[in-house]
């Protein structure tokens, strides 16, 4: 859990549904003093972000994946490692070719099996700099 182990945390969540369930959820865990919540898109908070100097980005896109103008606002922050956290494969190969066009490099990539008996998997990747 982030807000527990960060220093600081910019979270930056389309959905302000979803922003009101993490802020009742870091607040539960104490964590809410560390964690800075904005709803929109990358692009939107990417002002906020360059603010931030995140060390580490962490993404969860949905199924169809980063678009491309928010997968080059994350890379131009030049944090030192990118989580990408995939719900489908396939957006993930075509996003980590992207990623590659912009100098990063997937250092691991793990499969997660968190729907048992059923053809979704999860891919957790981690990306840097070449």
């Amino acid at each position: 859990d982030l807000a527990r182990v960060a220093e600081s945390v910019f979270a930056v969540e389309w959905s302000t549904r979803a922003v009101a369930f993490g802020r009742r959820n870091v607040a539960a865990v104490g964590g809410a003093a560390r964690v800075v919540w904005q709803a929109g898109t990358v692009a939107q908070a990417q002002r906020g972000l360059r603010e931030q100097k995140p060390q580490v980005v962490v993404v969860d896109p949905p199924r169809t994946g980063l678009t491309p103008r928010d997968l080059v606002s994350m890379s131009e922050l030049s944090p030192e490692r990118v989580v990408y956290v995939s719900c489908d494969p396939m957006t993930l190969c075509r996003d980590l070719s992207r990623w590659a066009q912009l100098g990063w490099v997937a250092l691991d990539a793990t499969p997660l099996d968190l729907m048992p008996q059923t053809f979704h998997v999860e891919v957790v990747a981690i990306l840097a700099r070449s």
